[in-house]
């Protein structure tokens, strides 16, 4: 297995492991090169700090939908699981795409153990100043589309 691989397998990884322990700082740290904007919000979200408070707030507001009751969704938990990865690495080394499933799992004190959704995902990767970072959408999950780069970032499409 080279560098590249477990790079790009360790940002996939990453991101389902600070998601479900909700360090939204880390996950922030972890996107924090880019700049998103969704169709589904009108307007831009950039730096840590407002990455986590926007990753935060999306993940209550999920919690909410699942659980049903405001007070049930401070007891939902989840477990982010991505198999089969698949990454190809470019000729030139410096593009990449990873493609896999993920099933995203939840429960809460009222709500069984249940699979909430799941799907296949290809996450693009591009070298910059000799880190493998995502050049897309943020792995599975919250699928905010970047409007450009930052200093040491990269650009995401849709």
């Amino acid at each position: 297995m080279d560098d590249d691989y477990r790079e790009i397998a360790n940002i996939v990884g990453l991101f389902s492991h600070h998601i479900d322990e909700r360090d939204f700082a880390a996950l922030a740290a972890l996107f924090s090169d880019l700049t998103y904007r969704s169709n589904g919000i009108d307007y831009a979200v950039s730096g840590e700090d407002d990455l986590a408070i926007f990753y935060e707030r999306v993940v209550d507001e999920a919690n909410v939908r699942f659980a049903g009751d405001p007070e049930d969704a401070k007891t939902v938990q989840h477990q982010h699981v991505f198999t089969n990865l698949v990454v190809e690495i470019a000729d030139d080394r410096e593009t990449a795409t990873c493609s896999y499933y993920g099933t995203v799992y939840a429960h809460s004190a009222r709500k069984p153990h249940t699979a909430r959704w799941s799907g296949r995902y290809q996450d693009q990767f591009r070298r910059i100043n000799d880190r493998r970072l995502p050049n897309g959408i943020p792995p599975c999950g919250q699928r905010a589309t970047v409007a450009f780069r930052r200093s040491r970032g990269v650009e995401r499409a849709p």
